[in-house]
């Protein structure tokens, strides 16, 4: 963002919210735009690391991670990685990248993430599926895990890729676990009428740190319990690793969500949890979560209804 662009948006601003809240939001967006021309460790691609199968929980923290996990018998291990990216698009482009070329034509990418749209050459990619194309929820203003765990579970089985990246959506806000009370209202999805989210209430003072971050774990828990009791049980592999795209800033240096090209830990680390998994032969992916033919929402809704855009 420019100069004159963050003028413009500034003065708007004061227009459309009271002087005091204005101020702080003028602030945030100065305080983004000088974080960004601080040099920025390059982070730990995914490539540079052992494993057959990726899941990717988008917007996990590694401290939010350890805090729910650190005592665990179920994993083999779990340390700390620097991430490519602070944003899902920032991570993309640097993660499938022709740099990459390679191992991409190796990989089979299965994701619930609408950036995949603009940020993911499929003719790089060994098979591509975007299953947010097709199974979006609209009460929840979020994609499942379920339809993306069948697509996986469906493509390993059958064609066998080299790896798999899985991208599941969780803990991202929407909160599944609790998405009315917590900023999502399904009755209120309109082109027109952007979504308010808990990280806009908790910038406001409208919402507590503690009881938001409460609420980031247990969608955290959800997806966890998912992939544990259904994907690592589906599938036979060796090296099965648990991590994310990056973090999610929770008011600190005074920051929201997860701006790109930002150097703090709290939206840069982000765990790396090695597991294996194991088909105990329980799992059939149900066929109208794998071919579902029709998409709920049009892409610009889901990122509004992911909190993107405003």
């Amino acid at each position: 963002m420019g100069l004159s662009e963050w003028v413009a948006e500034s003065v708007e601003r004061y227009r459309r919210e009271s002087p005091t809240y204005a101020t702080k939001r003028t602030y945030q967006e100065l305080l983004k735009g000088v974080l960004r021309r601080v040099p920025n460790a390059s982070g730990t691609p995914i490539w540079d690391r052992d494993w057959d199968v990726l899941l990717v929980l988008d917007a996990c923290r590694y401290d939010a991670f350890h805090q729910r996990y650190a005592d665990a018998g179920w994993y083999a291990g779990l340390d700390a990685v620097l991430s490519v990216g602070s944003a899902s698009p920032e991570w993309m482009d640097n993660t499938f990248s022709a740099e990459y070329e390679d191992e991409l034509a190796r990989t089979s990418y299965i994701t619930g993430n609408p950036y995949s749209a603009d940020h993911v050459d499929p003719d790089r990619l060994g098979h591509l599926d975007e299953v947010w194309r097709r199974s979006w929820d609209s009460d929840t203003g979020t994609i499942r895990p379920e339809p993306l765990t069948a697509s996986a579970v469906e493509h390993y089985r059958e064609d066998c890729p080299d790896r798999m990246i899985v991208h599941y959506m969780q803990p991202h806000w929407p909160y599944v676990t609790d998405p009315v009370m917590y900023g999502f209202d399904p009755t209120n999805i309109t082109g027109e009428t952007s979504t308010e989210n808990p990280f806009d209430k908790q910038n406001r003072g409208e919402l507590s740190r503690e009881e938001h971050f409460d609420r980031y774990l247990d969608n955290l828990e959800f997806i966890v319990d998912h992939v544990r009791e259904t994907l690592l049980r589906a599938i036979d592999a060796e090296s099965a690793v648990l991590t994310a795209d990056h973090g999610t800033l929770f008011g600190e240096y005074g920051l929201y969500k997860h701006p790109a090209n930002m150097p703090m830990r709290g939206i840069r680390r982000v765990p790396w949890v090695t597991t294996t998994a194991e088909d105990d032969g329980r799992y059939d992916p149900e066929p109208d979560l794998v071919s579902a033919e029709s998409v709920d929402a049009e892409r610009d809704q889901q990122l509004r209804d992911l909190g993107y855009v405003e």
